[in-house]
């Protein structure tokens, strides 16, 4: 999913938890980020919990399993183009 995010950071995923988005992750891809670029960043959160998240996830995978932590280990559903 395509994020407008203002800069070349656009590849997205939004999460979902009893069909309520709780966050939109973002792949940063601009090379202002340097060694960060390629891995995701939490772009924002919806509500359920108030994150304390690391600045950047080295994978997509370690994004969900924290998001998943955060919203107290509840199923969610991840829609994206960055989703597997």
């Amino acid at each position: 999913m395509q994020v407008r995010t203002g800069s070349a950071d656009s590849n997205g995923v939004l999460m979902l938890l009893d069909d309520q988005l709780i966050a939109i992750l973002v792949e940063l891809s601009d090379e202002m980020h340097g060694e960060a670029c390629g891995r995701w960043a939490l772009e924002n959160t919806f509500g359920l919990f108030n994150p304390s998240a690391p600045e950047t996830f080295v994978s997509i995978e370690q994004a969900w399993d924290w998001v998943r932590r955060a919203a107290g280990g509840k199923q969610w559903l991840v829609m994206g183009s960055g989703a597997a």
